[in-house]
């Protein structure tokens, strides 16, 4: 894999920090890559699924779209859509993910539960849920034992993370017999922009972008350390703690497989170098260099793009797929 020669004065400060990954991550080249090694401009930013609206539990917001493959799919891409946890819906696929339809991979994209109506523990279970549904569910679309990977954008992103990272801690208590018999473990990653390090969000050290990132990760965790009152409400948030912050971190749970060789699956991060929301330098390097010891490097590739927070048309496609074809 290239390593990376920065040229913006905004990447530079990027050096140092990713150095570390050296040994324990791939840096993806973005070094004067090819237009043909990106996502075309043209390519569709919607599909209409084979099947929509399909129900993976008993609650209105349990529904999900399936996007069929043509021929004998190779595996099956889990995706959790965008929207800072409180917005959006299975309607917004990413449209990289997306093209791997094309690839011989069936997407599912997931509806979950959203912040203020439902709690970051209750989200994470509809994640969970959906895992298994669809593992249970395979054989519908031809891809029983291939390959089931969790993958998402931004908020999204963060949900990947933690089914790959907290397998099963988040999981209803009354699962159905049938789903409960089934892993949530995945065979793979992709998160696009996601959140890993709630901490710095909390402590104010990640200000305001555009978006309020702090506000979206309070109303995310029910919390603040600001004395934010709750949307509509003059009722104020509880505290936050560092407890709570960590146990909604990606970064957290992938730091306890540090030195369990293998315990993560393979992973695929995209960052933009310019993204004040979702800065790569705390929340993609670190997950990064802990990743890769648990993982190994060959497993735990890293795109910074030169992007802001939206990255799809600007990542090394040609590198993305090649990750891709480990899947078969």
């Amino acid at each position: 894999m290239v390593r990376l020669r920065f040229r913006s004065r905004s990447a530079i400060a990027l050096v140092a920090l990713s150095a570390a990954l050296a040994l324990s991550g791939c840096l993806v080249n973005q070094n004067n890559i090819a237009t043909s090694d990106k996502l075309a401009p043209t390519a569709p930013t919607k599909l209409t699924p084979t099947r929509n609206n399909v129900t993976y539990g008993p609650e209105d917001h349990q529904h999900l779209d399936i996007y069929e493959t043509s021929g004998t799919p190779r595996g099956t891409i889990v995706f959790f859509h965008a929207g800072g946890w409180c917005c959006g819906d299975e309607d917004d696929v990413d449209a990289l993910i997306l093209s791997q339809v094309s690839r011989g991979f069936v997407v599912v994209s997931v509806h979950y539960g959203l912040a203020l109506e439902e709690s970051a523990e209750e989200m994470n279970d509809d994640a969970d849920r959906s895992v298994r549904w669809v593992k249970a569910h395979v054989d519908e679309w031809g891809a029983e034992g291939k390959p089931v990977l969790a993958a998402g954008g931004s908020a999204g992103g963060n949900v990947a993370l933690l089914i790959a990272t907290s397998s099963g801690f988040f999981a209803e208590p009354n699962l159905p017999a049938d789903l409960a018999a089934m892993s949530p473990e995945v065979d793979g990653v992709i998160s696009f922009v996601g959140p890993s390090d709630l901490r710095p969000y909390i402590n104010g050290k990640i200000p305001p972008a555009g978006l309020d990132g702090q506000q979206l990760v309070e109303e995310y965790l029910d919390c603040s350390n600001r004395g934010s009152l709750k949307r509509g409400t003059s009722e104020p948030m509880p505290a936050c703690t560092e407890l709570r912050s960590l146990l909604f971190s990606p970064l957290f749970w992938a730091s306890l497989h540090m030195w369990d060789n293998g315990g993560l699956p393979p992973v695929y991060l995209a960052y933009g170098v310019n993204d004040e929301l979702v800065p790569p330098s705390s929340q993609a390097i670190p997950l990064a260099e802990v990743w890769g010891m648990s993982a190994g490097s060959s497993n735990t590739w890293l795109d910074l793009a030169k992007s802001t927070h939206n990255v799809t048309f600007e990542l090394n496609t040609a590198a993305f797929n090649r990750w891709m074809d480990q899947f078969d």
